[in-house]
């Protein structure tokens, strides 16, 4: 599995960090490569394996969006 991030710029408080966002998950490494060159800045883009499957990346997504809702 793979992961389509971008950098992105965090202004919290006194010091400014960068941290990666995530934009998409897929099985087809070439599919995201392909999207990251073509974004205008292709250097804040990135590519990058996780470990895990697609369904478990829903699953997951789906228990922390439910953990926010009940509040």
């Amino acid at each position: 599995m793979y992961a389509l991030e971008r950098k992105v710029l965090l202004k919290t408080g006194h010091c400014p960090r960068y941290c990666w966002m995530r934009y998409a998950v897929s099985a087809n490494r070439p599919l995201l490569e392909k999207v990251r060159a073509g974004q205008p800045k292709p250097k804040n883009w990135r590519v990058a394996a996780v470990p895990f499957t697609v369904k478990d990346y829903f699953e997951r997504s789906v228990q922390a969006n439910a953990g926010k809702t009940a509040a």
